[in-house]
């Protein structure tokens, strides 16, 4: 797209669409096919830029999209046009102040980001909710989660270097953390899987399955149950390949009881201009059907927001 893009022709219409869903007799289906088609074109900075147009002639789109749209619906487009690190800072936020938290949602949230996103969504949390992310987290969630989840906040990780001799070590101690022993010691997982570089980790999970004939997101679903397995292999599939991570979370969220559909919006509709094309590859290499065909048979998502979620998937 080009750089002179200008949003005046695309606020308009999305902004004009938004406002006719208050309308009963406006047709319901082709104003959110507005808003979805003419949103999912752009990337991500130029729905930016124009959601900062759209407050000189429409009003803030974020208040238009408050004021004419409710539940799921609203949920996911105020997704679309909120920066990134604001967005996974409000679903942070929220699982942390249910009745109960959610443990789930935070920490899929944070198993399932880089480094260098980690740290933005710090950034954005303390600046909108004034108290670092970190001291919200210490004392909620408990034991083995919260010792990953802190150590994903604040350890840097070591240099993105491969140390090839390393990575066979620290393969031997996964494997006698977990499948080598009588009982499994999480924490040696965590430790290794939250201080060492990606491409480090990486190297160590060719040394573990070369060694043992199975992969460590293999080891980690036969030792470690419950969550934090579910965290676990999260992100070792984020370190290896994000789009592998993005398609795990989006079958375990339509897997079971009840449709996860924060973890649907984050992982299809927001990454429609990213790399969406290539979660849906994945989730079908790997779950052996397509993503339009597993949210078709989501009974428990609205109608609205199944058509956002499609058109998504075939903007991509």
């Amino acid at each position: 797209m080009s750089a002179y893009y200008h949003p005046r022709a695309d606020a308009d219409a999305i902004c004009n669409a938004l406002v006719a869903l208050s309308n009963e007799d406006a047709d319901r289906v082709a104003c959110l096919l507005t808003v979805a088609t003419v949103s999912m074109k752009l990337p991500w900075y130029q729905r930016y830029r124009l959601a900062d147009y759209s407050k000189v002639k429409h009003g803030d789109v974020l208040l238009l999209i408050r004021g004419h749209t409710d539940g799921e619906l609203q949920e996911a487009l105020l997704a679309m046009f909120q920066p990134a690190a604001e967005r996974d800072a409000e679903y942070i936020h929220d699982a942390l102040n249910r009745i109960g938290t959610d443990e789930s949602t935070l920490g899929e949230v944070i198993c399932s980001c880089s480094p260098y996103e980690l740290e933005a969504i710090g950034a954005a949390y303390e600046d909108k909710y004034g108290r670092p992310l970190v001291d919200d987290v210490k004392g909620d969630l408990g034991g083995h989660m919260e010792d990953l989840v802190v150590k994903l906040l604040t350890v840097p990780r070591k240099a993105p270097c491969v140390d090839q001799a390393a990575a066979e070590c620290l393969a031997e101690e996964l494997y006698k953390a977990g499948e080598g022993r009588w009982g499994t010691n999480e924490g040696k997982f965590i430790e290794i899987l939250t201080t060492e570089s990606f491409p480090q980790l990486c190297a160590v999970f060719e040394a573990y399955k070369a060694r043992h004939g199975r992969s460590v997101v293999e080891a980690v679903a036969e030792e470690i149950h419950g969550k934090l397995g579910y965290l676990l292999k999260t992100l070792c599939h984020q370190i290896q390949d994000p789009a592998k991570a993005a398609a795990y979370v989006i079958h375990k969220a339509t897997k079971g009881m009840g449709t996860k559909k924060g973890a649907l919006v984050r992982n299809i509709l927001c990454k429609v201009d990213t790399d969406l094309h290539q979660i849906a590859a994945t989730f079908e290499s790997e779950y052996g059907e397509s993503l339009q065909h597993r949210l078709a048979g989501e009974s428990q998502i609205c109608d609205d927001l199944k058509l956002l979620l499609e058109a998504a998937i075939k903007t991509a």
